[in-house]
């Protein structure tokens, strides 16, 4: 393996990692018992190892490096693929200056044999290495200060053997950061002089969009494009920029509008579709945030909802929510089906149709709403949802109350549709002259409409 690093990068101060005071107060027990020698029972209770329940990684991996600098412990991080071949002898100290912090990254080696589908050489190896961890925990005290700490989306899914006494038996839960503070944090790291007013005006917003799009990997590759965007346009970026960037994945390409003048002009009704569907059921609620025509890998348009409106549903979900959301998914292939004829409707509803269907066989499957619920009495006649795996009857049950739904529903965004044909038409208009639609262009369209 590789020789594991002092970790020298940017530490964040605690104000940047919000729900954190449970694990400052133990970095203060730590420091307290490195400094003034406590005894062994002091040692016990502080934990032989640390794990922090949270989404992300990188994140909790700061919390600990702050930690352990307010302890004054040196602290080290050993990569996922390099965890395994970390020697633990019992007088190994790893070449590190102690007091120290070893953060283990994440992997299969925190996992249960019965958790992993690995062949057997490697499952013997993780075996190993987990006793061996277990082992070394043990020793930690005040004549060997290294704490071995990590990090889990979900402490269940580790082994049970490493989530009990005498190993990492200190376990904080974090929650994730509200989305104000996700958009306040990812407008810092752009740079206030080149976000718009657009982006500052709701970081809430921001913090949506950061949330839905991409892992952290992309979040970092987005903010590297838009710096590059606003020195080459020597403007400012505006949230759009970013809502582009995300649905491209941070990818930099030449435009690429459809040249084909009927395909072009199917395409926009496919978008306006989505677009109208959105505002009109949602009684405007959700307005668009951006409408494209310009392809990208894997899509020839894209309309994104208003993350406004996703920031709303973040407390709760209704049935209607859901309903909302399979009509805009249905709303590409009906207008379509309105503009070109049953007969001409493209292929391109593929993955609406694929996630409309998702989304319709959870809630019948697991949430135990019924076909009907504007009908009091039908509203309890689909309660018994699956637990496990479905049996042949519950599957059956549940495709055909989807079936029914989705053949339901399309009928209903048609209908939507042709009762304002004039706002499709021109939302279509105009993104065949324009490739794009944003928020408040839309609204202006819509208002225009009645």
């Amino acid at each position: 393996m590789s020789h594991p690093e002092l970790s020298c990068e940017y530490l964040p101060e605690w104000a940047r990692l919000p729900g954190t005071k449970c694990i400052q107060e133990w970095a203060a027990e730590l420091r307290l018992a490195l400094t003034e020698k406590r005894d062994s029972a002091t040692w016990e209770l502080l934990g032989h190892g640390a794990i922090i329940e949270h989404l992300d990684p990188k994140r909790a991996r700061n919390m600990f490096q702050r930690a352990a600098d307010d302890a004054g412990m040196s602290f080290i991080a050993v990569s996922g693929d390099d965890v395994l071949d970390l020697p633990l002898g019992p007088t190994d100290t790893l070449g590190l200056p102690a007091p120290a912090m070893v953060f283990l990254e994440p992997g299969d080696w925190m996992k249960s044999a019965d958790d992993l589908e690995r062949d057997g050489v490697v499952l013997a190896a993780i075996k190993q290495f987990q006793k061996r961890l277990i082992q070394r925990l043990n020793e930690c005290g005040q004549d060997a200060p290294v704490f071995f700490v990590s990090t889990t989306d979900e402490v269940d899914e580790m082994a049970d053997t490493l989530c009990a006494p005498g190993a990492f038996d200190r376990r904080f839960a974090v929650q994730e950061p509200s989305m104000s503070f996700l958009g306040e944090e990812y407008a810092h790291r752009l740079g206030s002089e080149i976000c718009g007013d657009s982006i500052t005006a709701s970081f809430a917003k921001l913090g949506k969009l950061i949330s839905f799009y991409g892992d952290g990997g992309v979040r970092d590759l987005g903010v590297l494009a838009m710096k590059r965007l606003a020195r080459r346009t020597q403007r400012q970026i505006e949230f759009t920029d970013l809502v582009d960037c995300f649905i491209r994945g941070a990818a930099e390409s030449d435009e690429s509008p459809l040249d084909i003048p009927a395909v072009r002009t199917q395409v926009a009704y496919h978008e306006a579709g989505h677009a109208l569907v959105a505002v009109k059921d949602s009684s405007g609620r959700n307005v668009p945030e951006y409408s494209t025509i310009l392809e990208g890998k894997g899509f020839k348009g894209a309309v994104v909802d208003s993350y406004a409106y996703r920031c709303s549903l973040d407390a709760m979900r209704t049935y209607r929510d859901i309903v909302h959301q399979i009509r805009i998914l249905l709303a590409g292939r009906a207008a379509e089906h309105l503009y070109a004829g049953a007969q001409h409707i493209s292929t391109a509803s593929t993955t609406d149709l694929e996630r409309a269907t998702r989304s319709a066989t959870k809630s019948f499957a697991l949430y135990g709403f019924a076909l009907d619920m504007t009908d009091a009495e039908s509203t309890s006649s689909n309660l018994a949802v699956v637990i496990g795996t479905p049996s042949s009857s519950e599957y059956a049950h549940v495709e055909s109350l989807t079936r029914r739904f989705l053949a339901r529903e399309y009928q209903s965004v048609l209908e939507l549709l042709t009762a304002n044909r004039p706002l499709l038409d021109a939302i279509a208009d105009r993104l065949v002259r324009e490739s794009v639609i944003e928020q408040a262009e839309l609204a202006e369209l819509v208002a225009a409409h009645g």
